[in-house]
């Protein structure tokens, strides 16, 4: 985020926000991450592990999410909230002709063997009345398709999404995605 903050670890003018973990609901077909945001790219790399056996280190540059946003030099500042957990719908709202179904009473041709007068066997027809359901319109509606292609590229589609929400918060920061 390129955009003037004062934070918990100090002012930074290039906060960066790290997604820390992912988790998909196939069935109710959410994902639902958790970020971090910290002072600097640098800052979040470094609090990294190389390998499993290694202590943990001093989360420096770690800010917490309330924050003051500065608009310009001039500005007194304002304290905006900073999202921290996303719960989107894996899904996309797509537009669908669909049909209209009524339950209508028809009759249709069964069907069934029985023999003739020399015994040997024959198809023969009788009509019953059957409920089904059948088409008598068509209708437009909105639907949300489920997209599971977005587990393919997870982080850019979270940090496109994340980046989306940052600029509801800072319309006149620049939000960096890389």
């Amino acid at each position: 985020m390129n955009t003037d903050l004062e934070t918990s670890a100090g002012p930074t003018k290039e906060a960066y926000c790290r997604i820390d973990t992912y988790r998909i609901d196939k069935v109710s077909s959410r994902l639902r991450f958790a970020v971090t945001y910290w002072t600097s790219k640098e800052e979040a790399a470094k609090f990294n592990r190389s390998y499993l056996e290694e202590d943990l280190k001093q989360a420096r540059g770690l800010i917490q999410s309330k924050v003051v946003h500065y608009v310009d030099q001039l500005s007194e500042g304002e304290e905006v909230d900073l999202p921290t957990f996303f719960d989107v719908n894996m899904a996309d709202e797509v537009t669908i002709d669909e049909p209209i179904l009524e339950e209508q009473e028809v009759e249709k041709e069964v069907p069934y063997i029985s023999f003739d007068e020399n015994g040997d066997e024959i198809t023969k027809y009788r009509t019953i009345k059957k409920k089904e359901l059948v088409e008598v319109g068509r209708k437009t509606v909105k639907k949300n398709k489920i997209d599971n292609s977005i587990i393919g590229d997870l982080p850019e589609y979270c940090y496109t999404h994340i980046a989306k929400e940052l600029k509801k918060i800072f319309p006149l920061g620049k939000i960096i995605q890389k």
